[in-house]
């Protein structure tokens, strides 16, 4: 889409201008979906203000605009240098284009014959984001994980993949409410009980009972001595041994970028049952060692779980989702339902007795199936 705009500014306006693209997205919005996104105020858009953008330049030029839809990835010598530019792009840090749209071709505002509630609260969303400010903590999160990610995986992310990769549909809802306030830093722990009118007993809540140390959230997932931390992510490199892949140092940028793991086999093609199985794993374990560090601290009033304890949490976890994986394969949900060979790549690895099972083991609900913990 950026690309469409800067050529749209830099063509003379009088020539004819032909537009080859493989994004059908870009296609679908300039042309079929225009007329109803500028109708209802680009609400809803996807990058609302590049499109927005785009539009406004293609309708300054006085010449006509061709568009022309060309296959990816098909030897196409103009799309190959067009992919590679986009990526280059993608990595880089800052973003170096203004989007400015001149006032006699700017539309404001949506139509109320279009308006609705889920669309104005939207709208009123927007404006009020708009006028916040980045959180300082949450820039500094940030700047960590990709830089977890690049140390640990040899990949460049940007922020926008990291929040895509919260959202992934490999991670539970609540796991990905969980990831999200690790990354804005929004639980109220560490130093944010040091405020000068909370009592010094309050305020003793800023350190770890265990280890003395501030309890910051990198220090309840990664630092701390006690029992569930060191217990899970001992049981988790234990179980991922069983994969045979590489194992990955839990660190704040491996458990929030969980969805962005990459595993390949040889031919460097990814292994998406790999992928999806890492996914689950290191963020319902960190999310435990959460859950089961408030019970300790608030419920528990300081008492330390049993190795044994950990232990079995930590596998009626993981056999819970593994169930819950058998059962949206059920054909019943329709197009939501997951295929039943996505999740037998994702878990035949770590089942116990797997030779022995039944093609059909997946949907087959009479068939028990386990975690293999780690044995052998």
């Amino acid at each position: 889409m950026l690309a469409i705009m800067v050529a749209a500014d830099e063509a003379d306006p009088d020539r004819e201008l032909r537009i080859e693209t493989d994004s059908r997205w870009a296609l679908g919005e300039l042309l079929e979906h225009r007329a109803a996104h500028e109708d209802a105020g680009y609400i809803d858009a996807v990058n609302g203000e590049l499109t927005k953008a785009t539009i406004a330049s293609l309708r300054r030029r006085r010449a006509h605009t061709y568009f022309r839809w060309v296959k990816g990835h098909n030897g196409h010598a103009g799309n190959e240098i067009a992919d590679r530019l986009a990526g280059e792009g993608a990595r880089k840090e800052a973003v170096d284009f203004e989007l400015l749209i001149e006032p006699n071709l700017r539309l404001s505002g949506a139509k109320l014959a279009t308006m609705t509630q889920s669309r104005a609260y939207k709208a009123i969303l927007k404006q009020k984001i708009s006028r916040l400010g980045k959180r300082k903590r949450t820039e500094q999160n940030m700047a960590q994980i990709l830089d977890d990610l690049d140390e640990e995986f040899w990949i460049q992310r940007t922020e926008a993949s990291i929040w895509r990769a919260v959202r992934s549909k490999h991670i539970l809802l609540e796991c990905r409410y969980f990831l999200w306030m690790v990354i804005h830093d929004a639980y109220h722990i560490g130093d944010k009980w040091l405020k000068p009118n909370y009592p010094p007993d309050v305020q003793e809540r800023a350190f770890c009972r265990i280890c003395g140390a501030a309890e910051t959230m990198h220090h309840i997932l990664l630092d701390c001595e006690c029992v569930e931390r060191c217990g899970i992510w001992n049981l988790v490199e234990e179980l991922w041994s069983l994969t045979g892949e590489t194992w990955h140092e839990p660190s704040l940028g491996v458990i929030v970028g969980a969805a962005c793991g990459t595993f390949r086999t040889d031919k460097g093609r990814p292994k998406s049952g790999t992928e999806r199985l890492w996914a689950i794993i290191i963020s319902e374990s960190a999310h435990l060692v959460w859950k089961m560090r408030c019970e300790r601290v608030i419920q528990n009033d300081g008492r330390e779980f049993t190795e044994v304890e950990v232990r079995n949490r930590w596998m009626s976890i993981l056999n819970q989702r593994l169930e819950l994986d058998r059962r949206l394969t059920y054909k019943r949900y329709g197009k939501a339902a997951l295929s039943a060979s996505l999740v037998d790549s994702t878990w035949k690895s770590i089942i116990r007795d797997y030779e022995s099972l039944p093609d059909e083991w997946v949907g087959n609900c009479g068939v028990l199936v386990g975690i293999r913990s780690g044995e052998g």
